[in-house]
Formats: structure tokens, sequence, C-alpha cells
């Protein structure tokens, strides 16, 4: 039972150094252009937070300060129509979307972001810690 038992081990041993030495062939290989790749869609992951933010933050300012000329020229935008209800409803939702324009500056100016578009390799490491929490 021993000698069976020693034998499978060695067997066992043999074929994990063979695939240890094959992976570490492999990383030595190709290792480089893993890591480099990974900074650069790390690179580009945070980047596309800022743009997608910063887009928010456009359309939230033209509607808010559309909603700002709307109300500092009400009286004559109200001559123009028989009721108030377009003017109040383009004011309605231009406050609405002067709460998203707020909370767009507040997103686009995310510490990680720009640490991931300067320092990819520490980003990387915020989003592994991150990932083990």
């Amino acid at each position: 039972m021993s000698d069976t038992a020693d034998k499978a081990l060695d067997l066992t041993s043999k074929e994990m150094d063979k695939i240890t030495s094959a992976l570490s062939q492999l990383s030595h290989t190709y290792g480089p252009d893993v890591v480099n790749a990974a900074v650069e869609v790390a690179r580009i992951d945070a980047l596309q937070g800022v743009i997608h933010w910063c887009i928010l933050f456009v359309f939230m300012f033209a509607t808010f300060m559309g909603g700002f000329c709307i109300i500092r020229n009400k009286v004559a935008l109200w001559d123009r129509y028989d009721s108030p209800t377009p003017a109040a409803v383009v004011m309605f939702f231009s406050f609405l979307f002067s709460g998203g324009f707020f909370i767009a500056i507040l997103l686009t100016l995310d510490v990680w972001n720009f640490v991931g578009i300067f320092q990819p390799k520490l980003y990387i490491a915020h989003q592994i810690i991150s990932s083990i929490k």
C-alpha cells in the first residue's frame, strides 16, 4: 500500500513539475504583453467613466441653462401661449435635470477615474483590493 502511494505521489509531482514549468515558460513569454494589455484596459475603463459623466454633465448643463433662460424670460414666454403649461413643464424638467447636473459634477470628479487614467497599475490594485472586501 505504501509503495503504491509513493509511486502515485511521484507521478503526480512529476506531472505537476511539467505543468509548472510550462506555465512558467508561458508567463515569461507572454507576461509583459498581458500586463501591458491589462494596464491599457484599466486606463480605457477609467477614461470611459470620465467621458460618460462629462457627456451627462454637458447635457445637464444645457438643460439647466435652458431652464434658467426660461425662468428669466418667463413673462415673454407665457404671453406667447394661452396657458403657462409649456413653460411650467420645461421649468419642471430643467429643475429635475439640475439635480442630475450636480450629481454629474461629483461623479466626474471621482478620484479613482483620474488615478485610472494617469496611474493604471494603482487603479488595478485598487480594483483588486475592492473586490476582496
